[in-house]
């Protein structure tokens, strides 16, 4: 096959699409990402937090170049306010309207994406877009890979009878997430937040999450 053959235009698009969604991340970003870390506990929850981090930031620059009209809203942001949470993804993160969770990978190697289950099941951190972010942190950049949205997600648990593992993770296939990010933007800009109805909080379960983040880590299994 010769170099020629290999330069089609289809690897010349889906080469240029990558490069739209991929953000370089400045060295304040990664200082702060770092700082983040080091506020967990534990060299694998110091290294998730860190991974966490620099999706975030990078997500957050890519909204501001490619959506500039919506809002990124990390107010409640689990991974800000608590560092140490049990929760692998990035929760409670606002685009616009739209309430959404980041999942970091560093790979898109593996056929299954790990999500944990309170990210899903639990209303406090359920988000109408799971979003996939690849963190490649030796070259200091992440990409936005392709998105669920969270009716989807409901369907597939459904249609696959996905069950929790023993680390209280959902391992949901890639090709249910749709990896073509211009449609994420579509949707942030044109669709209501009420076509994506989420589960409401039971008011018995009302409290301030963060402030009773170290009680929430012990008890996910009777949540």
């Amino acid at each position: 096959m010769t170099p020629t053959t290999i330069a089609s235009d289809d690897f010349l698009y889906s080469f240029d699409s990558l490069e739209i969604e991929a953000i370089e991340l400045e060295p304040t970003e990664i200082d702060r990402a770092i700082q983040l870390s080091d506020r967990a506990v534990g060299d694998t929850r110091q290294w998730q937090t860190y991974l966490n981090a620099l999706a975030l930031f990078g997500c957050e620059r890519w909204v501001a170049e490619r959506l500039p009209e919506s809002a990124f809203d990390t107010t409640t942001c689990l991974l800000l306010e608590q560092p140490s949470t049990p929760i692998d993804a990035v929760c409670n993160v606002r685009i616009g309207d739209f309430k959404v969770c980041l999942l970091a990978v560093t790979n898109l190697t593996d056929e299954s994406v790990t999500i944990p289950r309170a990210a899903i099941d639990l209303p406090e951190f359920s988000a109408q877009f799971y979003i996939l972010v690849q963190v490649n942190e030796e070259i200091d950049r992440v990409t936005i890979q392709g998105y669920l949205r969270y009716d989807r997600l409901v369907e597939v648990k459904r249609a696959l009878d996905l069950q929790p593992t023993a680390e209280w993770t959902y391992e949901v296939p890639l090709a249910c997430f749709d990896l073509e990010p211009d449609r994420l933007l579509l949707y942030l800009r044109c669709l209501e937040p009420s076509a994506i109805e989420l589960p409401a909080i039971p008011p018995d379960r009302a409290v301030n999450w963060i402030a009773h983040q170290a009680e929430i880590s012990t008890s996910f299994p009777q949540l």
